[in-house]
């Protein structure tokens, strides 16, 4: 029961985190989904210390991406 509870608040705090960096909170809820999916194909081929830093990581490049393709769109409308 406390690895559930704490897997629904590393996902939770993941949400959070990159609503802020996106401003949208249920594309934040789709990054983080994103990311979870990556980590979990990754898990077998890789040796975690921190799962907490590497899943957050992941959930922040996926947010990084997001934004670079949100501006480039943005640009492309422009011209």
């Amino acid at each position: 029961m406390a690895q559930l509870e704490s897997k629904t608040a590393l996902v939770a705090g993941g949400s959070r985190y990159c609503a802020r960096m996106i401003g949208s909170v249920v594309d934040a809820e789709d990054l983080v989904q994103e990311a979870l999916t990556k980590a979990y194909a990754a898990l077998p081929a890789t040796s975690v210390v921190n799962v907490r830093a590497w899943l957050f990581r992941i959930a922040h490049n996926k947010a990084i991406d997001y934004l670079r393709r949100a501006s480039h769109q943005q640009l492309k409308y422009l011209v």
